[in-house]
């Protein structure tokens, strides 16, 4: 979080502080899921706490956490309760690109999606 955004939601909460009223406040913090998603994106790419490794046919290997991959698509929330895959921690998915499953688990953890001429049509 960059220091306007820190000093920001500082500044909100101290006014939540010093009020003198009994009225329920409600704060809210809108930078904290974004702070989350970015240390989850984190802790992915150091491959921390990560419970699920796909492996492509090239042999590459993305990592990821189960709980977030099953809450952003349907697609993992159908793999990991329904199928064989809910008690692996190693996935082989066949027929799709190391590029593109890595940015779109990526896109899971970041939001943003970066598409260029190689791989659009993949």
């Amino acid at each position: 979080m960059d220091t306007i955004q820190a000093s920001s939601c500082e500044n909100n909460l101290k006014q939540v502080l010093k009020s003198n009223e009994c009225q329920p406040t409600h704060f809210r913090n809108s930078f904290h899921s974004v702070r989350i998603l970015e240390d989850l994106q984190s802790l992915r790419k150091k491959e921390v706490l990560c419970d699920i490794r796909f492996e492509t046919d090239d042999g590459c290997i993305t990592f990821g956490h189960k709980n977030v991959l099953m809450v952003a698509s349907p697609y993992f929330r159908a793999m990991f309760n329904n199928f064989d895959e809910s008690n692996k921690d190693l996935v082989k998915i066949s027929e799709l690109d190391s590029t593109v499953l890595k940015i779109l688990v990526d896109y899971i953890y970041t939001g943003e999606l970066i598409m260029t001429k190689e791989n659009v049509q993949v």
